[in-house]
C-alpha cells in the first residue's frame, strides 16, 4: 500500500510540471520524484507514503489557487492541506506556503494593486485559517493543555540559536540529498520566472510559491 501511495505522487507532480513544461519534461520530473531515496520508507509501516502523495497534491492545489483563487480552488486546497496536516503535523508548513504565496502573488502583480473585492474573494482561505487557529490554539488553551502537545518538551529544550544552527544543517543535508543540482538551479529559475511572469499566470504562480 505504501509503495502504491508513494508511486501515485507522480500524478500531481506531472500535472504540476505541465503548468510550465512540455509533456516529456514533465514526465521526467514525475519519474525523478518517485525515484528519490526516500522511497525506501515504503518498506516500513509509516505515514511517509501517504504524506508524500498528499503534500505533492497540496502543492498542485496551491499552484491552482495562486493562478486563479476561486472559492472552489481555495476550498480544495484547504481540504488537501488539512488531510496533509492530519497525516503528518510537520506539513502545517503548507499553510504558510498558501498564505505567503497569496501575499507574494499580490505584491508581484504589475500595475495597480487589487482592491478590497479581491481580498473578499479569499474568504475560504481566511475562514479556514480562523477555524484552524481556534482548533489548534484556542481549544487546547481553554482545556489547559498546550497547543504543541507532544512537542512541548522540544519547545522548552532548545534555544533559538541552536534551532537556527540545526535548521542550517538540515538545509545542507537537503542540498546533499538533492545532489546539489536543484539548489543551484533554483535561484536562476526563480529570476527567470519573475522576468517572464507577465502574461503567464502559471509562471507568476510558481514564482510566488
Amino acid at each position: 500500500v505504501n509503495a502504491v501511495l508513494f508511486a501515485l505522487a507522480a500524478i500531481p507532480v506531472y500535472l504540476l510540471g505541465r503548468r510550465l513544461l512540455p509533456a516529456a519534461w514533465s514526465f521526467a520530473v514525475a519519474l525523478l520524484s518517485i525515484a528519490a531515496p526516500s522511497a525506501l520508507y515504503t518498506g516500513f509501516v509509516l505515514t511517509e507514503g501517504l504524506s508524500y502523495l498528499l503534500a505533492c497534491s497540496a502543492l498542485l492545489a496551491i499552484a491552482l489557487v495562486l493562478e486563479r483563487p476561486t472559492a472552489g480552488r481555495q476550498l480544495g486546497a484547504v481540504a488537501v492541506i488539512g488531510l496533509s496536516v492530519a497525516t503528518r503535523a510537520q506539513l502545517v508548513a503548507l499553510v504558510a506556503t498558501l498564505v505567503l504565496g497569496l501575499a507574494v502573488r499580490w505584491l508581484s502583480l504589475a500595475g495597480p494593486r487589487p482592491g478590497m473585492a479581491s481580498l473578499v474573494r479569499l474568504w475560504p482561505t481566511g475562514a479556514a485559517l480562523g477555524a484552524g487557529l481556534v482548533l489548534a490554539v484556542a481549544v487546547p488553551a481553554a482545556r489547559g493543555t498546550s497547543p504543541l502537545r507532544g512537542y512541548e518538551v522540544l519547545w522548552r529544550s532548545y534555544d533559538l540559536l541552536l534551532v537556527l544552527k540545526m535548521s542550517w544543517y538540515s538545509l545542507a543535508g537537503l542540498e546533499l540529498y538533492l545532489a546539489f543540482v536543484p539548489v543551484v538551479i533554483a535561484p536562476a529559475a526563480l529570476v527567470l520566472l519573475l522576468r517572464r511572469r507577465e502574461g503567464s499566470t502559471p509562471r507568476a504562480a510558481f514564482a510566488s510559491m
